[in-house]
């Protein structure tokens, strides 16, 4: 997740990027070679936040006199097994996927397809259920590290510690996954973004590694290109409060998508939110900064299309030169689509915001 690439240098490594290749993994085994499967297509979406997702299409495994498809097939991918997904070319593949078998099914139409759809911990972690937990920690992040311990077969933690110090439990209303994103991330009490890529969950400080995977040049990796950013002009206030010292404090900062815009609502648009965890005015203010920031980096989005590229991930940035300069930004990749079949191997992606 912090390393960095060129064209020329992928374009060797890949021998020109002429022959797709993958990998399905069941137990370290390569089961689409081993069983020599047909695969039609894969695609694999994989997002910062909500769930990543993979679906793959395999032809040739239907019996028209037994009306069946594979045994082999059917009895490899069973609900619940745990498979890992590499892209690449040639011999060279690496990992993008970690999850386990979330739905099987069959498409009928010119032939049939054994479909399977794979899936990352964070589904799991929606359908938990609602809960009623009281969390016993001294920080936001050794919260998430008891919550997310419960999906060890699927994912294995890497955290950045918050520096917080709470003085009494975290209550938990609601399923796991809306724990760490509600209650705690986009209420700002920890400044923190949670996402998990192959078979590790991130808990890390937003945005974090800031070297550009790539650089991209349009025609060369870089297929098309479309941003936007839109109005903001927002004043954010968090409300903390001290009841040991029966003090309020108030946080305060503002976000505002670009300093070449016009104000269109005269007096303040705010947005008050309430944090009876901002217990300093270090903590409301620090509360405020990062809704703020939030807010900002959903100000600005986009999409786009490379050639297909294993090291677009959701969490890096990538750089875009030469085009114009509001197109010629460092952008921050919030979710890609890796899409393999017979024709080609073509990476989409979507962009939450740049620098």
């Amino acid at each position: 997740m912090s390393g960095t690439c060129d064209y020329s240098g992928l374009s060797k490594r890949y021998g020109n990027f002429c022959v797709p290749a993958y990998k399905i993994k069941i137990n370290g085994v390569d089961v689409a070679a081993s069983m020599k499967l047909s695969v039609v297509e894969i695609k694999a979406s994989l997002v910062l936040e909500g769930t990543s997702i993979v679906e793959i299409r395999i032809g040739d495994a239907y019996s028209d006199r037994e009306h069946a498809f594979d045994r082999r097939l059917k009895d490899k991918f069973i609900l619940g097994t745990v498979v890992e997904l590499e892209m690449g070319y040639g011999s060279d593949t690496s990992c993008v996927f970690v999850g386990y078998v979330a739905i099987v099914g069959a498409e009928f139409r010119e032939f049939a397809l054994f479909v399977v759809t794979l899936m990352d911990a964070r589904r799991l972690m929606m359908v938990s259920g609602s809960k009623q937990v009281l969390h016993n920690v001294k920080n936001y992040s050794d919260a998430f590290r008891t919550v997310i311990g419960s999906y060890s077969a699927l994912c294995k933690p890497r955290i950045d510690a918050t520096d917080d110090r709470l003085d009494r439990p975290i209550s938990q209303n609601g399923n796991d996954y809306e724990f760490i994103m509600d209650g705690m991330i986009r209420e700002g009490k920890a400044d923190r973004e949670f996402f998990i890529f192959g078979g590790t969950a991130y808990f890390r400080k937003p945005r974090s590694v800031k070297a550009p995977l790539m650089n991209m040049k349009y025609g060369q990796v870089l297929l098309s290109l479309s941003v936007q950013e839109e109005y903001l002009d927002q004043d954010i206030e968090v409300i903390g409060y001290n009841s040991r010292e029966q003090k309020t404090f108030v946080g305060k900062a503002r976000a505002k998508s670009s300093s070449r815009q016009k104000r269109v609502v005269s007096g303040k648009a705010a947005f008050t939110l309430t944090d009876p965890d901002a217990d300093s005015q270090q903590k409301a203010g620090d509360r405020a900064a990062a809704v703020a920031a939030g807010q900002m980096w959903r100000s600005r989005s986009g999409e786009g299309e490379t050639i297909g590229l294993p090291e677009m991930v959701p969490g890096r940035y990538f750089k875009v030169s030469g085009l114009e300069a509001m197109a010629d930004n460092q952008y921050y990749i919030t979710e890609v689509v890796h899409t393999l079949n017979h024709e080609n191997y073509l990476t989409s992606f979507t962009i939450g915001g740049w620098e």
